[in-house]
């Protein structure tokens, strides 16, 4: 591969991600301030649309409480050739962005939340169900279960 080439592949995968975190941050208010657990919203661009939906709430021992979204950018011109971006997306009461775990793809976003937990029900060759508390705070580390030998770890990026 040229140099050029690969200048210009870094080029688009940057300006992708900083067209998707500034319109993200828009779509995320809209779903917040909506504040309807479980419907999805689904944001159209011209490059990619970005699908969003509201988990609910997660509490502290502490009495600290965090918003969850689901949040997946789907990008690329054609059809057959598209990929996604998929975060869990951690808020405050107040809606102040906290940060995000990056998960591998659509089938890693959690599923809703039940019992203060959130609840990774995956279907297919990953076919576990995990819970996650939030009792103790944010995780720095979520562990899915894939199969009962293996899952895979997504690490907690503060903002």
């Amino acid at each position: 591969m040229s140099l050029k080439k690969l200048y210009f592949i870094l080029f688009f995968v940057f300006l992708s991600r900083e067209l998707y975190s500034q319109e993200d941050t828009t779509y995320v208010n809209r779903v917040l301030q909506k504040n309807i657990i479980g419907k999805e919203f689904l944001f159209k661009q011209d490059q990619g649309s970005t699908r969003l939906k509201y988990l609910g709430n997660v509490k502290t021992k502490s009495g600290s409480v965090y918003k969850v979204i689901n949040s997946t950018y789907v990008f690329g011109l054609y059809q057959d050739s598209q990929r996604a971006s998929c975060r869990i997306l951690l808020f405050d009461k107040s809606n102040k962005y906290i940060g995000r775990y990056e998960v591998g793809g659509i089938w890693y976003l959690p599923n809703s939340i039940e019992k203060n937990q959130l609840i990774f029900k995956l279907s297919g060759e990953c076919n576990q169900t995990t819970k996650i508390s939030f009792e103790e705070g944010i995780p720095d580390q979520l562990y899915v279960l894939c199969t009962k030998q293996s899952g895979d770890i997504f690490s907690f990026e503060r903002e």
